[in-house]
């Protein structure tokens, strides 16, 4: 087990690349929404075996103020 606590990454190093896309609603000059999807994926690039991966689709809301 890794330093992920994940049994399917054998070894201890681990590439992760991620790409995502979002939108910012400003529902006045100060305040926003905002919406996020995020693909993300991770594995050691084939350095050892077995190299099955990870790959997770994130979603993600927020609210954010500017000063």
């Amino acid at each position: 087990v890794n330093s992920f606590g994940i049994r399917e990454c054998q070894t201890d190093f681990e590439f992760i690349s991620q790409v995502g896309a979002g939108i910012q609603y400003f529902y006045n000059d100060s305040w926003a929404f905002i919406l996020e999807s995020r693909y993300h994926h991770m594995s050691n690039a084939g350095l050892s075996h077995p190299n099955p991966g990870l790959n997770n689709v994130i979603f993600t809301t927020g609210v954010t103020h500017f000063f």
